[in-house]
């Protein structure tokens, strides 16, 4: 048997649930279950009411999701008061969970991270960036790095021995963008080894991310001089690779001269169309392998 005090009251709640909700937003009966898990939950009418008066006319299940992370008016306020006007239910629910609070927001502001968004404070809660990781990146001397940039350091594990390491490798033109490329593609000692073994004792950090991405190892170029094609440069062996030089298209290029040749029109043609442009310096190259093709220049070196 029921309490009777218990089902005036429930009564009481459900009905006025069924004036909250609707003005809150929600359309729609409440299932058994639903309406059980307000009253669990403590999603009383006043609840719904001040959330709709911020602008969450949420749906039950996030209202529940709300009481339960302890997101409510008060919260919602400390937030606007720093500034995040227009977060959604999912950025607050997210904050509550990651820990984004009033002082991390104040910390990471501290540090002189200017215009850090909602998404990228959860981003640093979950990968760890904090004062600290953020204070040891910059006494490398790298600057003041963004919000992607730190996000992206952590992500790809990017430490200051990393970057200690990097540097010992003779790399001295080292930026956050550069570092990141570095770490998704694997240079490291071992790669510089191999490096140095082909006779390329220095390179810029742009060519050996060029030799790493186009996969020119020792095998390609013993390749390449088989053809004939002239000094193997670290930039000139990536041309090959753009070019997907051959014997067939050696000898094909030797029979024309260099004037008749639109060195765009045969990147499409040799590249698919995928690759139409580069940096000056690989295009430099394109066009002084091209030329020494035709005149036959390269079999002279």
């Amino acid at each position: 048997m029921n309490h009777p005090t218990r089902s005036r009251i429930s009564l009481i709640a459900l009905l006025a649930f069924a004036v909250a909700l609707p003005a809150a937003g929600h359309s729609g009966r409440l299932s058994r279950e639903q309406e059980r898990a307000l009253e669990i939950h403590d999603v009383t009418p006043e609840f719904i009411a001040s959330m709709a008066a911020l602008g969450y006319e949420a749906a039950p299940s996030q209202l529940i999701a709300f009481r339960i992370h302890g997101v409510d008016e008060r919260f919602v306020r400390s937030m606007r008061s720093l500034g995040f006007h227009d977060l959604t239910a999912g950025n607050l629910l997210a904050f509550k969970i990651h820990g984004v609070t009033e002082s991390f927001v104040d910390e990471i502001r501290d540090m002189g991270v200017d215009g850090v968004s909602a998404g990228n404070l959860i981003a640093f809660r979950v990968h760890g960036v904090d004062s600290r990781y953020i204070r040891e990146i910059e006494e490398l001397g790298l600057g003041r790095l963004s919000a992607g940039n730190l996000i992206a350091f952590r992500v790809h594990g990017i430490t200051p021995s990393y970057v200690r390491e990097i540097e010992q490798l003779g790399f001295d033109d080292l930026s956050a963008g550069k570092l990141i490329a570095f770490k998704i593609h694997e240079i490291n000692e071992r790669f510089m080894d191999e490096m140095r073994d082909m006779g390329f004792e220095r390179l810029s950090t742009d060519q050996a991310l060029r030799l790493r991405v186009w996969d020119v190892d020792a095998d390609y170029r013993d390749a390449m001089e088989g053809l004939g094609i002239g000094r193997l440069t670290p930039d000139r062996l990536v041309a090959t690779k753009i070019l997907r030089v051959d014997r067939e298209l050696v000898d094909a290029m030797r029979r024309r001269s260099f004037d008749e040749i639109s060195i765009k029109r045969l990147l499409r043609e040799r590249s698919h169309g995928s690759h139409d442009y580069h940096d000056e310096e690989m295009w430099d190259a394109l066009v002084d392998l091209v030329r020494d093709l035709t005149s036959g220049a390269a079999a002279r070196w």
